[in-house]
């Protein structure tokens, strides 16, 4: 069984720093170019396709509402029941592990190495990079479109 699980702040929504952080008009906050499109191409790829996002109660709200507001479920055909929260960032790979997750997408360093050994296909999503860039236990992407070729050639290895 496949399993996507990505990251939400700063994978799929837009935004400054470390956390989860909405403004006022959160709402307008932007999802990252090709977000939505290329996880809709790829999900059929995978038996299963889950959000692990890391925020308290506040940010939780403003996450769900910021995905229904932008079809996020709509348009991914990913049902809301597979948007998992936590509260500690080192919470993360027991989610994974629990769901079965054999191929992770985050933008922080920390949960990458959490994963090794837990999840098999990890990749860093750097959209201050230039290129992907296979690192020890990892790929570094620049972009939705890197990774979805990527994991096009995981997936093509995987079944020769």
């Amino acid at each position: 069984m496949k399993v996507l699980g990505i990251d939400f702040g700063r994978v799929i929504s837009g935004g400054e720093g470390d956390d989860t952080i909405f403004t006022d008009n959160f709402l307008e906050t932007p999802e990252l170019e090709g977000a939505t499109e290329t996880i809709a191409r790829i999900k059929p790829m995978f038996d299963d396709v889950v959000i692990i996002s890391k925020c308290g109660p506040k940010i939780q709200r403003k996450t769900n509402l910021w995905l229904y507001h932008h079809r996020f479920f709509e348009k991914t055909d990913i049902d809301s029941d597979r948007l998992f929260f936590c509260r500690e960032r080192s919470e993360k790979v027991g989610i994974a592990q629990r769901l079965g997750v054999t191929h992770y997408v985050d933008n922080r360093m920390d949960i990458i190495r959490s994963m090794i050994g837990v999840v098999p296909n990890l990749f860093l999503f750097a959209p201050n990079v230039t290129a992907t860039v296979r690192q020890g236990n990892f790929h570094i992407v620049p972009s939705w479109a890197k990774l979805e070729r990527v994991i096009e050639v995981i997936d093509k290895w995987s079944k020769a």
